[in-house]
């Protein structure tokens, strides 16, 4: 039994129920995670390591603001402005 993970699935199950979805559908991200996790496994023990990485992630989480902000960035060096696209002002 790799009990590590299976605490992090339990932990996992309990902080999505704290975070409002019910105990059934909790229940059921766990098993769907639990399910994908052998699969990979399975396929690590005959390829290698490396197989099954696809199975990893459902889908690729893009990052998105909560809200909108407010705010425009502001440049605090001049690497910085380089990335966000000012203008260095000389001798910085």
């Amino acid at each position: 039994m790799r009990e590590t993970f299976e605490s992090a699935l339990e932990f996992g199950r309990a902080a999505l129920e704290a975070l409002g979805l019910t105990p059934e559908r909790a229940v059921d991200v766990r098993d769907y995670v639990r399910k994908r996790d052998l699969e990979r496994l399975g396929l690590q023990q005959v390829e290698g390591i490396t197989a099954g990485r696809e199975l990893i992630y459902a889908r690729m989480v893009q990052p998105e603001p909560l809200s909108t902000p407010l705010h425009g960035s502001t440049a605090l060096n001049a690497e910085a402005k380089e990335l966000v696209g000012e203008e260095a002002e000389p001798g910085e």
